[in-house]
């Protein structure tokens, strides 16, 4: 029975919809503890499968970049919005969607470390339409170093 119910769902909606639509289901429960934050919403598409548990959104659409003030005023109201949404759950998985300002980028995965010690999981476009997962462990290379 199984297998016909599978298959009707393939037929109906075709295998990578068939596949999203279990991995959206099967992580239900670990999406509790998932985060996703999108640095600067709107600059690129972002594929579905890369929307993962919670989604925040630090910014939408331009920032005012007319005066270095400016900037630290908006930055700084993402790191409030940002620090309290981090402060509110046990995250165990945090994933980065790092679109817009490198430098909003930057201030958001150090802020995300500060409050949780959680190196986030970063999103990395390959330039040719390929999205990937960018994990890099740097407790690890630094205790590699001090052998």
């Amino acid at each position: 029975m199984r297998n016909a119910e599978l298959d009707r769902l393939v037929m109906q909606y075709g295998v990578e919809a068939t596949i999203e639509l279990i991995k959206r289901e099967t992580s239900g429960r670990a999406s509790e503890s998932t985060l996703t934050i999108i640095a600067n919403q709107g600059t690129h598409h972002l594929p579905d499968a890369y929307k993962r548990g919670e989604i925040f959104v630090a910014t939408k659409g331009n920032l005012d970049f007319s005066s270095v003030e400016r900037v630290k005023s908006q930055y700084e109201k993402v790191i409030v919005e940002l620090s309290q949404k981090l402060k509110s759950n046990s995250w165990k998985t945090i994933y980065l969607v790092p679109f817009g300002h490198s430098t909003l980028c930057m201030q958001i995965k150090l802020l995300v470390y500060r409050v949780t010690r959680i190196e986030t999981i970063d999103l990395f476009y390959d330039g040719k339409g390929g999205y990937a997962d960018l994990s890099i462990e740097q407790r690890g290379l630094i205790i590699e170093t001090d052998s």
